[in-house]
């Protein structure tokens, strides 16, 4: 795109070359079928963050992709709370597991 703008690179005295491009990637259509009572019920949650249900449908399916390829550690990290014990074996390896 060729613009007068200051900080862009200057070819000649009236010419300068903007060099901010935007990247768009190709969308496809995807037919799927869900629960009739659903439908309504995704519209509404996706409106009420602003979104499409396409918009959802995506985030969706990138979230589960994301926790498939993610680790162990990482799809389980939080989700474990200590256990409370009071003999010797579990005040050793609390110390040496959570103590960290």
């Amino acid at each position: 795109m060729l613009r007068n703008i200051e900080g862009a690179a200057r070819l000649d005295y009236y010419t300068y070359i903007d060099y901010e491009y935007t990247y768009s990637k190709m969308k496809a259509k995807l037919t799927i079928t869900v629960d009739e009572e659903l439908i309504p019920k995704a519209k509404r949650h996706a409106r009420s963050r602003g979104q499409s249900l396409s918009q959802l449908v995506e985030d969706g399916l990138r979230q589960a992709i994301a926790e498939r390829d993610a680790g162990f550690a990482q799809r389980w990290r939080g989700r474990f709370r200590a256990a409370q014990g009071d003999d010797d074996r579990f005040a050793r390896l609390a110390k040496k597991y959570l103590d960290s």
